[in-house]
């Protein structure tokens, strides 16, 4: 299971993908992804979700900041190993929006 935000810039909800890449709701568990569903007892309870019972988002919606409420933002443009395109991509900050974004392609992450 990997975490995501997914939607409209400041309407993202939470999700999670599951071992099939099928993109899943996660509003009837959580509220958001924050660093409190982080913390150990909500991962706990988050991994004994059966992805399956909830809702598989349609379409190919927007993946938005990873985790919400952050306080800081990243300020400086860092080289990432990009494990599944084999090279390297350029990630920085995206001025105001406290998220990083992909350069190359303009993807949100």
């Amino acid at each position: 299971m990997k975490l995501v935000r997914y939607g409209r810039p400041g309407a993202e909800r939470p999700g999670a993908i599951d071992a099939n890449g099928k993109l899943h709701d996660l509003g009837r568990v959580i509220k958001d992804v924050t660093p409190a569903a982080l913390a150990p007892a909500m991962l706990k309870k988050l991994r004994a979700v059966n992805l399956a019972r909830l809702p598989v988002v349609r379409g190919r919606p927007r993946l938005g900041c990873p985790l919400a409420g952050m306080g800081k933002m990243v300020k400086k443009f860092a080289l990432i190993p990009s494990v599944l395109a084999g090279r390297k991509s350029v990630f920085g900050a995206a001025g105001g929006a406290g998220c990083l974004r992909k350069a190359d392609s303009g993807c949100a992450l």
